[in-house]
């Protein structure tokens, strides 16, 4: 389904534990086995969690050792063939046909890998005050390499670490969607405040509330409505995404549910499951992709949600 330019998808959130490396990877394989696009996620979270998971074939006693041959995002970024007006080959800095998700092969799916030494390099940015230094030239960068994926994916979605980083902040500016994945919990909602503030720094308060929208976490299998939201009985800086067609304001008539993650198994269960050896005791004796485990209403609920996302950035057309 590729069109002029594929959506760039940014997901973070100040706050940890919230769920953006699930919401991230379970939103970009129900882009890709589902609903039919090419997908690309570039994980710039120095825990590599994103990334380990899609790469699979883990060795569970050393599950780094699989990105020692990767092309990291801290080497491709510090790559003199990012220099210059010419488009960078797509292999000198993605991982393509990611093995948990190669059930459709005819439609690409590619991961931009980090590992958690990228941390260093994240410190070693934020001590370049020079106005053409180090730091710009990284951002410069950067930019430039999600220029050249959105040439080529439908999809762009780009996983963060906890708060605004240095390629979180210039990343933001050229979103189309900043996705802020956040808990039906008090505590997870107060800290919204802090990332409104942050993300005001880098663009100002109108266009935050046109690209920033809530994802729901760790919910129940049937999601978040209206209703449960309301009871939260605190303010959201930032809106979300109704289901498709789930408008209803009529009085006795279902409450609006919410685009939702549903709550699963742990990351590091879900990686093993991924990583493992093959199933023999299901048919085909084939490996778990990573949202195999939604199955039924959090099944139902993740499609759904992920074409509410997908239509607000009108990569689909919704029918309210």
């Amino acid at each position: 389904m590729r069109r002029n330019e594929g959506k760039l998808i940014v997901v973070g959130n100040r706050k940890g534990g919230v769920g953006k490396t699930t919401c991230t990877v379970a939103l970009a394989h129900t882009f890709h086995q589902q609903l039919g696009m090419s997908v690309c996620v570039v994980d710039t979270d120095p825990q590599a969690s994103a990334s380990i998971a899609l790469l699979g074939d883990i060795d569970p006693e050393n599950p780094l050792r699989l990105l020692s041959g990767a092309p990291l995002l801290e080497r491709s970024l510090s790559n003199y063939q990012f220099h210059g007006a010419h488009r960078p080959a797509l292999n000198l800095f993605t991982v393509g046909n990611v093995k948990p998700f190669d059930a459709n092969v005819e439609i690409p799916f590619a991961l931009v890998p980090t590992s958690p030494d990228y941390w260093r390099k994240e410190r070693e940015l934020l001590g370049s005050r020079a106005e053409y230094g180090p730091r710009q030239q990284w951002e410069n960068r950067f930019e430039r390499m999600l220029r050249t994926l959105r040439e080529t994916f439908d999809v762009v979605m780009v996983d963060t670490p906890p708060g605004v980083s240095v390629l979180t902040a210039s990343t933001l500016e050229g979103a189309d969607l900043f996705l802020v994945p956040c808990r039906p919990d008090r505590i997870s909602v107060l800290g919204l405040t802090v990332l409104s503030a942050e993300i005001q720094e880098v663009m100002d308060v109108e266009t935050m509330r046109r690209r920033a929208r809530m994802v729901w976490t760790m919910t129940a299998s049937d999601g978040v409505s209206e209703h449960q939201v309301k009871a939260l009985g605190m303010p959201l800086p930032f809106a979300s995404i109704p289901q498709p067609g789930s408008n209803a304001k009529e009085p006795g008539e279902p409450d609006v549910r919410y685009a939702s993650i549903p709550q699963s198994d742990s990351i590091r269960d879900a990686i093993l499951r991924i990583a493992g050896p093959p199933d023999t005791h299901r048919p085909g004796n084939r490996r778990q992709t990573w949202a195999a485990r939604y199955r039924g209403a959090p099944g139902v609920t993740l499609l759904e949600s992920a074409r509410a996302v997908a239509g607000a950035v009108g990569l689909i057309e919704t029918h309210e």
